[in-house]
This record gives C-alpha cells, sequence and structure tokens, in this order.
C-alpha cells in the first residue's frame, strides 16, 4: 500500500514521526552515475574457516576481485577467519550500523548471507539494493534456544520481503522457504581440491601418519559443539558405529570412524568417549589429508542447504552415506533412515568397485551468474523512485 500512496516518501525515518532516515535510502544526486568499478559490501555473522558460508564469500570476493570491483566485509570477526586476500572485517553487530557504513563508503550493492543482516534492507530501503543470499536455517526445535531462534527466523522472512533480490543456495531452500527466492544460485563442490591418480603416493603416507593403513576409514566432516551435534547428526554417527559393530563386529574392529569439524575440548573429548577420532579446528590443507585417506564419507546431518562436506566427498571420489533429506537426496548419494540401514549399506559399499572417480560441480558457472545480476542490478538501480508511482500530471488538471 505505500508503494502505491502517492504521499508517502520512502526517505521518512523508520523510528521517528515525519523525520528524514538516515541512511537515506538513495543515491545523493551529485554522486557520479555507476561505473564499471562496483563497491560492494558483503555482510554475515561468520567469515571462519568451519563455516561453509565462509568458503563461499571467500570464492565471492576472488570473482569479483577479477572483474574489477571493490568488495568490503563487515560482520563478525574471528581469530579463525579467512585471509580474503587481505581484505580486513569491519566489526558490526546489526543491521543499522552497517546501513549507515553502506553510506559512508557509498557503496552500490550489498550483499546479505546471514541473520541478522538481511535486515540492513529495512533502514536502506530502495538504495542501495540488497541481495539475499539465503542457506536456510535449520528447524529452531533442533536446538536448546528454540524460542530465540523462533523469533530470528520470523525476523528474517520479514527482512527478505524488503530485499530487492533474494537468491537462494539449492532448490531444497527454495523449497521450503517462505519468501519464494527470485533465482536459484546453487554452489559448487571443488573448492578444496579434486581427486586424481597422482594423490595415491599422499593418500599412503597420510594413512601411515595415523595408523590407518590397514583399516577402513569413514570420515564425517561437520561442526560438533554440543549444542549443534543433535542438528548434525553426530549421536547418529556413533549409532552407525554400534550397529556395524552389532551386525559385522570382525569388520567393526578394522573400521576407524574420523568426526573432524570446529570444536571445544570438552566437545572432542565427548565425541572420543563414544569410540569416534575426533579431530577439530584443522586448515584446509590438513582437511583436504583426512579427505584423501579416507575410503567413505558419511554425514547424517538432520537439515542442510546444501551440504559442502558431502559436495566436497564426491568431488575427492568417495561413496557417500547420508541422511535422507532434500539437500542429501539432491546429490544421488546413498540415504538411509536408521543407524542399522546404515551399517549395511556400509557393508554393501565395500563389496563395490574401490577406484575413485570424482563427480564434480564447478564453481565457475554460479559465481559468473551471481557477478551478472550484481553488476545488473547495480546498473538499473541507480536513483530508484520507489513510493512515487504517482501520475502528477493529474495534479496539474492534465486529461
Amino acid at each position: 500500500m505505500l508503494r502505491d500512496d502517492p504521499y508517502y516518501s520512502p526517505n521518512l525515518s523508520l523510528e521517528s514521526p515525519y523525520k528524514l532516515a538516515f541512511a537515506p535510502r538513495r543515491r545523493e544526486l551529485w554522486r557520479k552515475t555507476v561505473g564499471t568499478t562496483l563497491k560492494i559490501l558483503m555482510l554475515s555473522s561468520t567469515y571462519a574457516r568451519g563455516h561453509g558460508v565462509a568458503v563461499v564469500i571467500d570464492l565471492m570476493v576472488t570473482t569479483l576481485r577479477k572483474r574489477g570491483h571493490v568488495v568490503f566485509l563487515a560482520g563478525t570477526k574471528s581469530d579463525r577467519d579467512f585471509s580474503y586476500g587481505g581484505t580486513e572485517v569491519i566489526d558490526v553487530q546489526d543491521p543499522r550500523s552497517a546501513a549507515t557504513m553502506a553510506t559512508d563508503l557509498q557503496i552500490d550493492v550489498i550483499i546479505a548471507h546471514t541473520p541478522p543482516f538481511f535486515g540492513v534492507a529495512r533502514w536502506t530501503g530502495a538504495y542501495p539494493p540488497v541481495i539475499a543470499y539465503d542457506y536456510g536455517e535449520p528447524p529452531p526445535n533442533f536446538f536448546p534456544d528454540e524460542e530465540a531462534r523462533r523469533e530470528s527466523l520470523a525476523d528474517k522472512n520479514a527482512s527478505l520481503r524488503m530485499c530487492t533480490k533474494v537468491f537462494a543456495i539449492s532448490q531444497a531452500i527454495a523449497d521450503e522457504s517462505l519468501i519464494p527466492p527470485d533465482k536459484v544460485i546453487p554452489l559448487g563442490n571443488s573448492h578444496l581440491g579434486v581427486w586424481t591418480s597422482e594423490l595415491l603416493e599422499r593418500r599412503e603416507a597420510i594413512r601411515r601418519k595415523h595408523g590407518w593403513t590397514s583399516h577402513y576409514v569413514i570420515l564425517n566432516v561437520c561442526r560438533f559443539h554440543v549444542g549443534e551435534r543433535k542438528y548434525k547428526g553426530v549421536d547418529q554417527y556413533a549409532d552407525m558405529l554400534a550397529a556395524l559393530k552389532s551386525v559385522d563386529p570382525d569388520f567393526a574392529a578394522r573400521c576407524i570412524f574420523v568426526l573432524c569439524g570446529k570444536a571445544h575440548d570438552e566437545d572432542i573429548a565427548a565425541v572420543r568417549a563414544q569410540g569416534i577420532t575426533a579431530i577439530a579446528n584443522i586448515s584446509d590443507e590438513e582437511m583436504l589429508d583426512l579427505y584423501v585417506a579416507a575410503d567413505l564419507y558419511v554425514n547424517f546431518s538432520r537439515w542442510e542447504g546444501y551440504n559442502l562436506g558431502i559436495g566436497q566427498a564426491l568431488a575427492m571420489g568417495l561413496k557417500v552415506i547420508a541422511s535422507d533429506i532434500p539437500a542429501h537426496r539432491a546429490f544421488g548419494v546413498r540415504v538411509v533412515g536408521n543407524a542399522i540401514d546404515a551399517a549395511f549399506a556400509l557393508l554393501d559399499l565395500t563389496r563395490e568397485s574401490t577406484e575413485r572417480v570424482p563427480l564434480l560441480w564447478s564453481w565457475d558457472e554460479p559465481l559468473h551468474l551471481f557477478a551478472e545480476e550484481i553488476e545488473s542490478l547495480a546498473f538499473t538501480s541507480t536513483n530508484p523512485q520507489i513510493g512515487w508511482s504517482h501520475d502528477k500530471s493529474e495534479d496539474q488538471g492534465v486529461a
């Protein structure tokens, strides 16, 4: 209704009646028109290694710089952040501050990757345009802070309605979203490495280093902090080990179940108590070593928007067993409903060929598509007049 009201100004304050907004929600008339070099602001609550969002941002930054654009990063900093080619993350904690920063930096396009920063669109209004890249949110009931997560999800949905464009990372996210995205721009899976026969020597060396030479190594990569273990299906991973011991104790004795991801010391101890080899907080190169050394990849996450871990496992030519959720079915991998089925699926796969054949989805196309969407939006949003659709000729008595 407000967009069709000829007497409503989109520059009115969100907080104070009859006062103008700041940030001003429009491009300054004295600024030059958008050139070939854009100023792009990315917003995220994490830039740290161990988070899929940070991986995607790192790839986007590289792509946009190659196209000649300037990229700023803002949000929550940590000591485990990617280097982003030397770009320092600006510490910003709320959408309003991000909107003010966008004005100060004369930003052309904002890209919001996570809550609470989708809410920046409430403060920027029509300009600069805001692109929301939606990775989805796990159901709140998977977490001890369920009520707070429900409130956050409601706020996110309200904010997405105000964004200029909304893109989803997968069809699974698009199908479950209350706010239908404008487009699905999928993720790739070759960001860490691709299996080749040249890695065979490295594989043997890594297995010797860990004492795994005569063992069958099952790998699972996910964060396993206490608040996330239920959602990430870590207990089901331990249940699979117990089921395998029941079904085939001799083979189970040869198996090493490895869990790798971000965790604290107490999380590592809890997982090891379940008979799982826990490896936490390692570098990308060390992570790649584990994919090279593994014989099988398993993940029982109860919800995912995409699952970069499975994507990387397929790029490394590993067979995969996963929980039966939409994001996992999209990969075409073996999905199971419980630990017993997983144990039998494992035994089935050991009877198949051990040749590793990588299955790849390139990053090139989605990154190129996203960059084109940014450029197109910037060049068509120089001075939007949202809220001023009224035909002024009526005021002048023109028939």
